[in-house]
Order: structure tokens, then C-alpha cells, then sequence
């Protein structure tokens, strides 16, 4: 490899981590959409006849999710590629990512910035999707989508609050290394 290539090599990794260390909820939030979107997709291609791409979807998202019929919502008078309790977690984890970029623009939130969910109530939160869920699955009772729906909201809901002040922390941290390593504001390696 050639000493040139090398260092472009060295200066894109740099400007890319800069990049992502000033703008990780943009990518966070971005990544999120783009894994959320897609089972939502499916339901509206099967109702226009485009049954393959739909299929991809359903095929691929089974790693994520068991996707029972009895379990889902439907759009269009399809399943959404998640079942009501993914539905709700991933959502609700989205969620608190835009909520946590709207606070982000507030000059309060400088003055007051949003700690992680203590891990007690990360747990307390998730107990009742645990308990839905675990009765559900001994056959003490049968859950309903919509208490699916709210056990996950409250677990991803929570999730988010506890993962997004602790990211960022982290590229709080980050940022300021790259501060005390390197003065001049990086620029792109593309010229």
C-alpha cells in the first residue's frame, strides 16, 4: 500500500470518527429509522402485489422477531414485519432518540443535562413486560397487543433513557480527547 493511500486512509478513519463523535444521534436516530422502516414497508408491499421485496423483509427481520399473526399489528391488511411488542420497543426507543435531539436544541438543556435511568429503574420498567410476557409464555393467561404494546413501550422507553445520556457521555469524552489531540478542525481527506 502506498504511503499516500495510507495516509488518506488515516485522515478519512479520523474524519469519520470526528464526525460521528459530533454527530452520533444523527446516525444513531438515522440507523434506528433505517432498521425500523422496512417491517413497516412490508405490509404496504404486499398490499400494492410486491410480494417478493415483502417477503425479503419478512424472511430477513424473522432473526429479529418471532412475527406471529396473532401477535402483530397490520397494516393494510398485512403484518407488520415485527410483532406488537418489538413494534413498541423499537419505536419507543426511537422515540426517546428524537425526543432527546429536540432537547439537545434547548439552551436549558446545556444548563441541566439528561442523566441515564439508574438501572433499578431500567429493571422496574421492564417488569412488567417480563411479567406479560413469562405468564404468557406457561400459559397462566393470554396477553393482548395492546398490553404488549404498552409493556414494550414502557421497556424501550426506558432503554432509550438509560442508552442515550450514556452515549453522550461517551462521545462527550471523546470530543474532548480529540480536542487535546489535534487543534485544527479536521477537514475532509476528499480534498
Amino acid at each position: 500500500m502506498s504511503d499516500t493511500l495510507s495516509r488518506r486512509l488515516a485522515a478519512a478513519a479520523t474524519w469519520l470518527g470526528d464526525f460521528i463523535a459530533v454527530h452520533w444521534l444523527l446516525v444513531v436516530n438515522g440507523m434506528l429509522f433505517l432498521f425500523i422502516a422496512p417491517p413497516f414497508l412490508a405490509p404496504f408491499l404486499e398490499a400494492i402485489g410486491a410480494h417478493l421485496p415483502a417477503k425479503i423483509i419478512y424472511v430477513l427481520y424473522r432473526v429479529t422477531c418471532h412475527q406471529l399473526p396473532e401477535r402483530s399489528f397490520f397494516l393494510f391488511g398485512h403484518k407488520v414485519a415485527f410483532c406488537a411488542r418489538c413494534t413498541a420497543i423499537y419505536l419507543s426507543f426511537w422515540a426517546v432518540g428524537l425526543l432527546y435531539g429536540l432537547w439537545r436544541l434547548l439552551p436549558l438543556s446545556r444548563r441541566y443535562p439528561l442523566s441515564p435511568l439508574s438501572e433499578k429503574v431500567l429493571l422496574l420498567l421492564a417488569v412488567p413486560m417480563i411479567l406479560d410476557g413469562s405468564t404468557q409464555l406457561v400459559g397462566l393467561r393470554t396477553s393482548t397487543n395492546l398490553l404488549r404494546a404498552v409493556t414494550g413501550t414502557l421497556a424501550g422507553g426506558g432503554a432509550g433513557l438509560f442508552v442515550y445520556p450514556l452515549l453522550e457521555r461517551g462521545f462527550a469524552d471523546s470530543r474532548e480527547q480529540a480536542a487535546t489531540q489535534q487543534s485544527p478542525v479536521p477537514r475532509s481527506p476528499m480534498g
